[in-house]
């Protein structure tokens, strides 16, 4: 999920953010993946895409966490690798 992550940002976000920010996400590759272990154990609401057995991309979700929004559901995180988008995944 991590390498979906960065791949994802440096395609959509490459455009508009400095390289140096999005380099160092990619030096941060190991506190990203500690934050997605917890992220997974904090919400089992997470679905990952797979093509040809290999991740490209996934979605977690859950109620809103936004104060007097308890009652509705937010998606946190959406990401599908620039290859895969625009195919039905999402």
């Amino acid at each position: 999920m991590v390498t979906v992550n960065l791949e994802t940002w440096q395609s959509t976000y490459g455009k508009f953010m400095s390289t140096e920010l999005l380099e160092r996400r990619t030096k941060d590759r190991l506190i990203m993946e500690k934050n997605y272990i917890e992220l997974i154990q904090k919400y089992d609401q997470i679905y990952v895409v797979e093509a040809d057995d290999t991740v490209i991309g996934y979605i977690s979700f859950g109620g809103s966490e936004m104060e007097g929004y308890e009652k509705y559901g937010e998606v946190y995180t959406f990401y599908i690798l620039e290859e895969y988008q625009g195919r039905g995944f999402g």
